[in-house]
């Protein structure tokens, strides 16, 4: 069990861009959300969402944490013009990028394949959404049994 909402306020702060603004929702008041997995994973996770928000999103980023009862979202989201559909699962191969995307020399494109792969280790999910002109990617893990308890 760890504290997804302290594991964002941590990875934000030291982020080494500024303007990232971090919003997060909980159910009831409460100011974290605990979740089951492994912190550094999802550490490695959200910095390599934050990466490519900067390399291929818009300017304006912006992370945020919620907990329902059954799980924990954390999603990083900017204001960048996305992927195209067409893309929207191939990113998440090895070695792939998204069509629009600006080439980086030091992407191979492995980061949303390694992060997917370790958000389902976790018994979670990453996905990419586009939800009102914003790129979302979104990972959900599980809620810990105390928080599912205090929620539900």
């Amino acid at each position: 069990e760890f504290d997804l909402a302290a594991e964002a306020r941590a990875v934000v702060n030291n982020a080494s861009r500024t303007g990232i603004r971090l919003d997060i929702r909980i159910a009831n008041g409460q100011d974290a959300a605990y979740a089951m997995g492994d912190p550094l994973r999802v550490r490695q996770i959200m910095r390599n969402l934050l990466t490519n928000a900067y390399r291929y999103g818009g300017d304006d980023v912006a992370v945020e944490v919620e907990q329902t009862p059954d799980v924990c979202v954390l999603a990083v989201t900017d204001n960048g013009v996305g992927v195209p559909e067409a893309d929207a699962d191939r990113i998440f191969d090895s070695y792939q990028r998204s069509e629009n995307a600006v080439q980086q020399p030091k992407s191979v494109g492995l980061g949303l394949s390694v992060s997917r792969k370790l958000a389902r280790l976790m018994g979670g999910e990453l996905v990419y959404r586009r939800v009102d002109n914003r790129t979302r990617f979104e990972l959900t893990i599980p809620a810990s049994l105390a928080a599912q308890l205090r929620i539900g």
